[in-house]
């Protein structure tokens, strides 16, 4: 019960986030969707995309990218989840590849560290 609680919260965090366009809510966002998310690994694998979602949302907010971005980011994220979780299921792989998915989080979340992407020229401000 306490992690649907979080959820609930955590996805009301993510759409105030989106609609004040405040990066860190959907970081508050993603730390109360993640418990819920390692306890339905087996019973709502599609649980698991929502964190990596968050996060790729959150970089996006945080380096005020565009809509081609925007679409990369989140084609970034859902191949991580494919490819940590569901392929698990799908392709039979060991279940060890689901560290993918934490490799793909930590990822994002090292990345908002930047206010930027790297390549991009610093702005005047």
């Amino acid at each position: 019960m306490v992690f649907w609680l979080l959820l609930a919260i955590g996805l009301l965090f993510t759409l105030t986030g989106l609609r004040r366009r405040i990066w860190w809510f959907l970081v508050i966002a993603f730390v109360l969707s993640l418990p819920i998310s390692f306890f339905a690994y087996v019973d709502y694998g599609v649980l698991m995309l929502l964190p990596i979602l968050q996060v790729a949302m959150a970089v996006g907010l945080r380096w005020s990218l565009g809509v081609a971005s925007w679409i990369g980011l989140v084609l970034t994220a859902v191949m991580v989840w494919f490819v940590g979780i569901a392929s698990t299921f799908v392709l039979h792989w060991p279940a060890t590849m689901y560290m993918v998915a934490l490799l793909g989080l930590a990822a994002g979340l090292v990345s908002l560290i930047w206010r930027q992407p790297p390549w991009q020229a610093e702005r005047p401000g």
